[in-house]
């Protein structure tokens, strides 16, 4: 069996400037389908890509196609169209986004959602669909055999946004690679604090920056900010920042193992790979119950309103209180908890789903 899978990059624009593209969706599945040898022996993934990009992983093929039209734009390139890749290579089922261009195929659907924001974290997490998008996304949520969900709170939002029965949904949670458990040396000087970027916690860049501007003294000398460059990112952060905009995992794994405070002010992180990655660093976290996070964290993470500074202020302080001993009793409470969270279990959900997805509507 061979399932194709298309992931497009949306032509939105943040703040008036160009797309910016954090690929949480792409370093999901990435992760996932790259340990599918060791759960799978039947069932082959080709990834349909609109751009020569680095491949999935090295035992799924990247085919490119055609650069879909989308709501101001005609399909363009000299590559076969998404419909005729699926016909050439006789692909037998289609997994995509929910926010995908619609697809002209007899195919079952598989449609897979990191959240409900759908535009590059433009949309606040607790509104509804983007009125640019509802179109595409109800003819493809109505073409769907199923839903892959990485949380049930992700379930529970296709649920209430698009009135999906739980039946139709196949829930793949995330999980954590053990490259960030492994002991690494530093890679910054001195003590630091660590902001990761991503469509999460961009809306609150300013729950940061206004921390830092209320209380410095409050942080390490240091912030090192990680992930993709957004526009409205301030001049100045209120302490000397170092800006890395990606890193491979040990590089990431280091970052997180060494950071006084990981502060990830997110909403609407609907897989908590963040959280799973810092919990298996045995990183001070601090972020909010938004979205999977505590679903995925429990009670290890500090937690703060992520659009309140003065929140985000008393957790520092809190943090900063605990001894030794609690630091340490609460780094391997957050290690337990992750250590079932496995991307084979992941990779083995996501093939469920494929295959759940070619039998009769009504079995």
């Amino acid at each position: 069996m061979l399932a194709g899978i298309y992931i497009p990059q949306q032509s939105d624009r943040v703040g008036g400037g160009e797309t910016v593209h954090d690929a949480l969706e792409i370093a999901y599945f990435r992760r996932a389908l790259r340990v599918l040898r060791n759960v799978n022996k039947d069932t082959r993934f080709i990834w349909f890509s609109e751009q020569q990009t680095e491949a999935l992983c090295d035992h799924v093929p990247t085919e490119v196609i055609q650069k879909r039209a989308g709501l101001l734009r005609s399909a363009s390139g000299d590559a076969p169209s998404l419909e005729q890749a699926l016909e050439m290579h006789k692909a037998d089922v289609l997994l995509t986004t929910v926010d995908a261009p619609p697809v002209r195929t007899s195919l079952p659907k598989v449609v897979f959602t990191l959240d409900m924001m759908l535009q590059s974290g433009a949309v606040s997490a607790k509104k509804k669909l983007h009125p640019a998008l509802p179109r595409a996304v109800k003819r493809n949520c109505a073409d769907a055999r199923l839903f892959l969900c990485p949380s049930a709170y992700v379930q529970k939002l296709c649920a209430t946004q698009v009135e999906v029965g739980l039946e139709k949904t196949v829930l793949a949670r995330a999980g954590v690679d053990e490259v960030f458990s492994q002991p690494r040396p530093s890679i910054i000087d001195g003590p630091y604090v660590l902001f990761p970027m991503n469509r999460y916690t961009w809306q609150n860049i300013k729950t940061v920056t206004e921390a830092l501007r209320r209380n410095p003294a409050l942080f390490p000398p240091t912030l090192v900010v990680v992930g993709p460059i957004h526009p409205n990112e301030p001049k100045s952060w209120g302490l000397p920042v170092i800006r890395i905009e990606q890193c491979p995992d040990a590089l990431a794994a280091a970052l997180l193992q060494h950071a006084e405070a990981v502060l990830y002010p997110a909403q609407g992180d609907g897989s908590g790979m963040l959280a799973l990655q810092a919990l298996r660093a045995g990183a001070q976290l601090i972020t909010s119950k938004s979205g999977a996070n505590f679903e995925m964290a429990g009670t290890t993470p500090f937690y703060c309103e992520a659009d309140n500074p003065v929140s985000l202020l008393q957790v520092m302080r809190r943090m900063m209180d605990e001894t030794a001993d609690e630091r340490k009793k609460r780094q391997k409470m957050g290690r337990t908890l992750v250590m079932d969270c496995t991307w084979e279990q992941c990779a083995g959900k996501i093939v469920s789903a494929v295959k759940r997805s070619l039998l009769p509507k009504n079995t």
